[in-house]
């Protein structure tokens, strides 16, 4: 089965910035900001793939990822698969 981390970007009004988060990492990785929409969505896309090769280096278990059908779609991203 493959799933699919959620990325949330909200604008930050205070920094007139973007900030990432991923909600199944929560305490895992830190925000990740971007002064542009899609410069947080790189910047978060880049955050997830080394978080996600640290916990495969260190063999730690993935927290679960969401699944959803339209992910593509959806802005999700982080696919992984439970022999990754």
């Amino acid at each position: 089965m493959t799933g699919f981390y959620s990325m949330l970007i909200q604008s930050s009004d205070a920094d007139h910035a973007f900030l990432v988060t991923f909600p199944e990492l929560a305490g895992e990785t830190p925000e990740t900001p971007g002064d542009r929409y899609g410069e947080a969505a790189r910047n978060g896309q880049d955050a997830l793939e080394g978080l996600l090769a640290t916990f495969q280096a260190r063999k730690l278990p993935l927290p679960p990822p969401s699944l959803n059908v339209d992910s593509e779609a959806s802005g999700w991203v982080g696919r992984t698969s439970p022999t990754a």
